[in-house]
């Protein structure tokens, strides 16, 4: 990622990650199209990740786009604007299948852990995104449980959606059972 230059304006048919204003999409380290430098090229980071079936010979090339992704949307706890951008491309990357979705998921439980840090506009707009994605969410069970659980914990209609699935299921993890537990809520009938 950091011998190309910044990700300037492309013309795309479909929703793109290139098809954003990334200069306006601001983060740690300012503008979001690598002008700031390769650790700032959130679009060239999303590709990575979107593709990283085709990088895992070049794990150096991911664990540099989850560096952006961790280090310039977020530094020291504080969420910043470009993360609200980055959301959908991350879910999509999930949908698609990836060999990274176990730091994927972590990456978007982190960014809702420091949700509160976000303007109150912005974090109402975050809050939305991941409430719209909770059916994606709910599909971590038994996959990405302590992530689909830190989310549940901070966001109460996921919380609501994955009690209501719990009630079907017929086991749990450890860290499902130290939720609900956090949540004073009963497990279901998966202790029967």
């Amino acid at each position: 990622m950091g011998r190309f230059d910044p990700t300037g304006p492309v013309e795309a048919d479909a929703h793109s990650v290139a098809s954003l204003r990334w200069e306006t999409q601001i983060g740690a380290r300012g503008p979001s199209d690598g002008s700031a430098g390769a650790a700032s090229n959130v679009p060239s980071a999303l590709s990575v990740l979107r593709h990283a079936q085709l990088y895992l010979a070049f794990p150096d090339e991911i664990d540099e786009a989850f560096g952006v992704l961790e280090h310039h949307a977020m530094r020291h706890g504080h969420l910043f604007p470009v993360a609200l951008a980055t959301l959908p491309f991350l879910f999509a990357t999930l949908r698609s299948g990836t060999p990274v979705a176990d730091r994927v998921t972590e990456l978007v439980a982190r960014y809702t852990a420091a949700s509160h840090t976000l303007e109150p506009v912005l974090r109402a707009r975050f809050l939305d995104l991941i409430v719209s994605h909770s059916h994606d969410i709910l599909r971590w069970l038994g996959h990405h449980d302590r992530a689909l659980c830190a989310i549940a914990l901070r966001v109460p209609e996921v919380r609501t959606d994955l009690l209501a699935a719990l009630s079907n299921a017929e086991t749990v993890a450890p860290v499902v059972l130290l939720a609900l537990v956090d949540l004073g809520a009963a497990p279901g009938r998966s202790l029967d």
